[in-house]
């Protein structure tokens, strides 16, 4: 699920420092092209002039314009920033969520608590831990991760038969 309201400011330190002290949220940083940065923050006003004076060398090396944000309760944050990853997976994420170039899903166990969280909107009928391995090899299919060696063992199966000619 994308932003919820795509309208954008530019990334400068003017427009930066009217967002109000202790602002909870999540945001994205974004190029000419494509969201370059997704996080979440109990003071985006802080958390984004870090970003500005290149706290993450990738989000500046990617050219950053102009943000979107979403203010949010501070327990809504930790989801939100996760699905948007997955939504949008930002190139300077790095080593967070989502897919990477050359590889598959940086963490199942994230991506299954986004897959949750997307699910179920009460945690009292969230499944229970029994559940999770079906969702994990439901995951590690969706993702379509090849390399067997990095399959969960519960998800392990056996290699396909030749085919016949």
């Amino acid at each position: 699920m994308p932003f919820a309201h795509m309208t954008t400011s530019p990334f400068t330190r003017q427009v930066i420092e009217a967002i109000p002290p202790g602002t909870v949220g999540v945001y994205g940083i974004v190029s000419a092209t494509a969201v370059i940065y997704v996080g979440k923050s109990t003071d985006m006003r802080e958390r984004m002039l870090a970003h500005l004076y290149g706290d993450n060398p990738a989000i500046l090396r990617n050219s950053p314009v102009s943000w979107l944000g979403e203010i949010r309760l501070a327990s809504e944050i930790d989801a939100r920033e996760k699905q948007l990853i997955l939504e949008y997976d930002p190139i300077a994420n790095k080593g967070r969520l989502g897919r990477r170039a050359s590889g598959p899903v940086v963490s199942a166990r994230d991506s299954i608590e986004v897959e949750i969280a997307s699910i179920y909107s009460d945690a009292r009928v969230a499944p229970t831990y029994a559940h999770l391995d079906t969702l994990v090899c439901q995951l590690v299919e969706d993702f379509n991760v090849a390399d067997r060696s990095r399959r969960p063992n519960a998800c392990q199966r056996a290699p396909d038969p030749p085919s016949n000619p």
